[in-house]
């Protein structure tokens, strides 16, 4: 799986990004997990994905991301968060969420 790229778990009916879940995936440059139940990102889910250039959350039941769930991610370029009941205090964190990447940028409303 060391030549994985993409990680297609959409229409899942996930709940939660297990930690851990993509240790060892090291060039995976795009996760689809649109059109799941997941309510929380955590700190710890997408940690080591030094490679990771777009994440794909719309569609699911999202009310917190933990705000360093994206540190250390210098590759990312887009996270689709859009179409989940996020409450306003969480999108504006989500407008700084990226800081720690120039390139990055969160996408609400697609």
């Amino acid at each position: 799986m060391k030549e994985l790229r993409k990680v297609y778990l959409e229409n899942n009916k996930l709940v939660r990004i297990e930690p851990n879940l993509f240790k060892g995936l090291n060039n995976v440059e795009g996760i689809y997990l649109q059109n799941n139940q997941l309510i929380k990102i955590e700190s710890n889910s997408f940690e080591n994905l030094k490679n990771l250039k777009e994440i794909w959350l719309s569609y699911n039941k999202i009310i917190s991301v933990d705000r360093f769930v994206f540190v250390g991610l210098f590759k990312l370029e887009k996270v689709y968060i859009g179409f989940n009941p996020i409450s306003l205090a969480q999108s504006d964190i989500l407008e700084t969420i990226c800081f720690t990447n120039s390139k990055c940028n969160v996408i609400i409303n697609e």
